[in-house]
């Protein structure tokens, strides 16, 4: 296997565009709604400032961020790209991973994991198909990300894991 190893997931907008042309709908609807005067007006305001606030985040999530996830010497790194300009979000020790699972296995794995502090969502798609969560332990509670890759990406980081799931 090769020391480094890089997956960027494919940009795949549909559902995220989905997602924001629904909260597009209800905001539209409070809007019309309050144009007739109705009792609780507070309740529609606060609706479309709500769809407002997530309209935005889901422009920024989805559509101007991208990810890339690294394994090298012994780490995992996830890195956010926007534009030209590259930040790393994380940077893993893979001494201190309990495991890599798939959505469907970490749903099942979740009693046996235990308690998860903080978990961090790195998924550069909204709903991706290809989920995979890779548990970690940081000042003695298991932490975990949330990343987009290939089983084979999957399958290295599971490889250099010193505790196998």
């Amino acid at each position: 296997m090769r020391d480094t190893m890089i997956y960027k997931p494919e940009r795949k907008p549909k559902k995220a565009l989905l997602y924001i042309v629904i909260l597009f709908i209800i905001a539209a609807t409070c809007i019309g709604v309050l144009a007739n005067g109705v009792n609780f007006k507070w309740l529609f305001q606060l609706m479309i400032f709500i769809c407002l606030v997530l309209f935005i985040q889901s422009i920024i999530r989805y559509f101007i961020y991208e990810y890339k996830y690294i394994i090298s010497n012994n780490a995992f790194s996830v890195v956010q790209i926007s534009g030209k300009r590259e930040k790393v979000l994380c940077n893993l020790d893979l001494s201190t991973a309990v495991g890599v699972y798939d959505a469907e296995r970490f749903g099942h794995e979740k009693k046996n994991i235990g308690h998860i502090k903080s978990l961090y969502n790195y998924t550069q798609n909204f709903m991706p198909d290809n989920r995979f969560y890779y548990v970690f332990e940081f000042n003695g509670a298991k932490c975990c990300v949330s990343f987009e890759t290939s089983r084979e990406f999957a399958d290295a980081l599971k490889e250099k894991t010193t505790k196998e799931p």
